[in-house]
Order: C-alpha cells, then structure tokens, then sequence
C-alpha cells in the first residue's frame, strides 16, 4: 500500500527517460523503510521524561573522576595550542582571520578581515577585505569580543575554545547516567568524549566558533531530554549563533522532539526557530556581502547557480547527491572513530543529518550526536522489543 502511494512520487523524481528503473525501486523501499520506522517511533514514544535519580556517594566519585579529566584535557590543550601559538605554528587561516576580525569589532569595525589567499580561497575580494558576515553569519563573535576587553591576544580564543570544548563531557555523563541508570556506566562516554579524534582536531585546528557548538550540542540534548525547556532553548540559540548551518541540526531537533517525546508546542517552536534564524541570516549576508550573497557559494555551484535549483538539484537527484557526499571516505572519518556507534540507534543518530553533509567535514559536527547514540542504542532496541 506505502509503495503504491508512492509511486508517483518515485516517478517525479525518477522518470524512466533519466533514471535506471533499479534507482526508482531503491527510492521506493527507502521511503516506505522511512515511513515504517516513523510510525514504530510514533507508536513507542522512545523518550519519555526521565526518572531522577538519586545523587548518592557512587555518583560523586564517578563525577569526580570525569572533572579530573575535564581538567586533564584543559591543562595540556592549553598548553599544547599556546605553545603552538609561540611557536608560529598556527595558521593566518582561521585564527588569524578570527583574530583580526574580533579585534576590528572593539576598535571600531565591524568584525572586518583583510587575511585572504586569492590562489585557493573563494572569499576574497577586493584589497580592502570584508565583514565576516560575508562569510558565515556568526553573533557569537559579539559577546566573545568582549574576552579582548580583558586580554587581546588569540591565545584567549583558543583557551576559550578549549573551555567550552571541555565542558561537553559533563552532559555526555550525565546524559549517560539517565539513559542507563548507573553512574559508573556513564564515565566511559565522558571518556569517549574527550578522547574522540575529530573533535581533538577541531580544537587543535586554531579557532572556530562552530567548533564551539560541539559541546553546546550535548547541553542542548540533555536540557532536552530532560525536559528543561529555558534552558534547552538558551543552550540552542547559542548553537546557532556559531554558524548559518546549525539551523539543519535545530530543525532535526524539532521532529525528533514532535515524533519522540510528542511535544508539540516544543518541536514545532524549534522548527519555526530555525526556519527564522535562517531567514535573519541570509538577510544579513545579503547586506553584508559586496555581491549581494555569501562569497562561499561557489562551493555548491555543482548543484547549481541559484537557491531554487540548489533546491530542485537536491530533491530530484537524491541519490546522485548522496553518492557525491559518499566521497573521500567521509562516512568512514564519520563513524570510524567511534566504532560505528552512530549505526547504533538511528533515532538519535539521524539528529546530525541537517548539517553534517553541508560541512566540508561533517565528522567535526557529529560529535555530540555520536555519543548521544552510543549511550541511547541500548535503550532504544530495548523500547522496541517491549
């Protein structure tokens, strides 16, 4: 029945004249595959509120040894990248960018940049530079600037990006304790956290403010899970102001709430959230932008020249699309690290699906995802066998 209802769709996107009848028959299952599993979430309701529990003498020994290595990670990480910034080590491309832009902001410009590769980048233009909203649209920059009030040097980015990063394994283990109801079973993801390689990377790699969003992400989840919505909500506005694409995470997050806790006012909040914030952001890379739009563009210029056939290019050559974010061994960076934890539970792991292939890296943004999964997939097969 599924499938004969979606035949015609099948047909619009593949017509017999452009696409083989086997890819038609694989976007056929797929969709009546997507269509099960939500009606078998529907009918579970996998997430609902969480039991509290008790914070007894195990639980602050186990606590006590993930703020050990919290700090563990902060001590040598901030030693290592400000070693690493005395040594000239760093790049021009992107601390020196961040540094200069955040620096113009309190002297009178707004987050300007002149550092530009006119051989390799695609957002020069022009000697005079640009205002990073050109760029990505970032507001997190704002209330960072004020760091260089207190000490202008970009090593205070880089110990800033350190200090978030770090935070993002106290909701790691608390997300854990709920979801398996031990404490101690807990301490391994804190762990997995702090040691995963693609985030190392993301904060060995001088100063971004998305790589912020790693642990942003985690707080986001578990205020979500638990049901605090001021503060899941404080949690996700600071996830977009990081960057643009954060969006595509948020409007994941928004079903994920409507199909798995069935909350309605919630999850459709967060979708409307997301589809403003876009809305704000391309307005204002449009005015800040010297050709009227990001200068990052000709990134996605294979999929076309305009945001309606970017658009059609997506929806009617899905598996084409798929296939090209495939590339370069991106599926194996994404879940390799973790020992394919994200397979475990699709639920929580198709959260990251609105924003990882947009990134040229989207194994940097999956982090909080991953260990969500590897901490959920145990009691998500059980909710389904019950």
């Amino acid at each position: 029945m599924i499938a004969k209802c979606l035949e015609p769709v099948g047909r619009w996107f593949f017509p017999p004249e452009n696409e083989a009848i086997t890819t038609y028959l694989i976007w056929i299952t797929f969709m009546k595959n997507i269509v099960h599993l939500i009606y078998m979430v529907w009918q579970k309701g996998l997430y609902p509120a969480p039991k509290p529990l008790p914070r007894t003498r195990s639980f602050w020994i186990a606590f006590g040894l993930v703020t050990l290595a919290v700090l563990a990670y902060i001590i040598y990480f901030s030693i290592f990248l400000t070693a690493k910034q005395d040594a000239f080590k760093t790049n021009g491309e992107d601390l020196g960018i961040m540094d200069q832009a955040i620096w113009s902001l309190l002297h009178g410009s707004m987050l300007h940049q002149t550092i530009c590769n006119s051989l390799t980048d695609t957002n020069c233009y022009g000697l005079d530079g640009i205002y990073r909203f050109a760029i990505h649209f970032e507001p997190i920059l704002f209330p960072i600037s004020l760091l260089y009030l207190i000490w202008s040097d970009p090593k205070a980015l880089m110990i800033l990006q350190v200090l978030v990063v770090a935070s993002g394994a106290f909701p790691a283990f608390w997300l854990a304790r709920l979801r398996l109801q031990n404490a101690w079973a807990a301490v391994p993801f804190a762990l997995l956290y702090l040691l995963y390689p693609a985030q190392q990377y993301a904060v060995n790699y001088d100063f971004h403010a998305v790589t912020l969003t790693i642990a942003l992400l985690l707080f986001a989840l578990y205020f979500l899970y638990t049901r605090k919505t001021l503060w899941f909500f404080v949690f996700v506005i600071l996830c977009l102001a990081c960057k643009e694409e954060i969006a595509g995470v948020v409007v994941m997050l928004g079903l994920w709430t409507l199909l798995l806790q069935r909350r309605w006012r919630v999850g459709l909040g967060l979708i409307a959230l997301a589809f403003c914030w876009t809305a704000i952001g391309l307005i204002v890379i449009h005015y800040a932008s010297p050709v009227g739009h990001s200068l990052l563009t000709s990134r996605y210029s294979y999929l076309g020249n305009s945001p309606v056939q970017v658009a059609l290019t997506i929806l009617t050559h899905p598996i084409g699309n798929h296939q090209r974010a495939r590339a370069g061994a991106k599926p194996q960076a994404l879940l390799a690290p973790a020992s394919g934890a994200g397979g475990l539970s699709p639920a929580a792991g198709s959260l990251g699906t609105g924003a990882s292939f947009a990134h040229t890296r989207p194994e940097l943004g999956s982090v909080p995802i991953q260990i969500c999964t590897a901490a959920a997939s145990s009691t998500t097969r059980r909710s389904f066998r019950s």
